[in-house]
């Protein structure tokens, strides 16, 4: 059996702990407070704090946890908070991210995703992923229904079911639902078709 006793990696203001054991299956808990990411990496800055398990066989074991960060920045890039939320027990996923003001600026120009949720539910074969997202450029909600992948190519096969956006051109949405899949070569997709609703009444 393989036994971790309180194992701790520490800096100054940042700390990992680490617990649990392996024999049969396995029985592991974490735990992460990080105060002062640059301690960790130079240009990174921020917060971390989270604790999760991983329990039960190794061959497919449940995994559980949570990850919060705030004021965390690195080179051009900065995230005011991050809130992740996940779960794999018993072969079923149950995980839920969300962002607050992710921010990229430079000299040149500066773009602004002022909100983000993702949420996937299911499992490995057959999952559905939730998509909303808020910016300068507009708002956008996108389902997608995801089904077994190819496996002489690794890729991720899924269908798009809906994609309303919120944009400054007007509000626009998916008329059919359409194929999707991501894959080392690129993106294939199906035709997409959007137009804008008509009002009603």
């Amino acid at each position: 059996a393989l036994e971790i006793n309180q194992l701790q990696l520490i800096t100054q203001s940042n700390e990992l702990l680490l617990n649990g054991i392996y024999a049969d299956k396995l029985d592991f808990n974490w735990e992460v407070t990080a105060n002062a990411l640059q301690e960790i990496l130079v240009d990174l800055s921020g917060e971390l704090s989270g604790k999760g398990s991983l329990t039960g066989d190794m061959s497919s074991p449940d995994i559980q946890g949570n990850l919060f960060g705030s004021n965390l920045a690195y080179l051009d890039t900065s995230l005011d908070k991050f809130d992740l939320n996940f779960a794999r027990i018993a072969g079923r996923i149950q995980s839920h991210l969300n962002l607050t003001s992710l921010v990229y600026a430079d000299d040149s120009r500066t773009e602004n995703l002022s909100a983000l949720s993702l949420s996937v539910t299911g499992n490995e074969s057959s999952h559905h992923i939730n998509l909303t997202a808020n910016s300068d450029y507009g708002d956008i909600k996108t389902e997608l229904a995801g089904s077994p992948p190819n496996t002489s190519i690794p890729s991720w096969q899924r269908t798009l079911s809906k994609a309303p956006a919120e944009t400054v051109l007007g509000s626009w949405a998916t008329s059919a639902a359409s194929s999707l899949e991501v894959s080392y070569y690129g993106i294939t997709t199906e035709r997409i078709c959007s137009n804008r609703p008509q009002p009603t009444g």
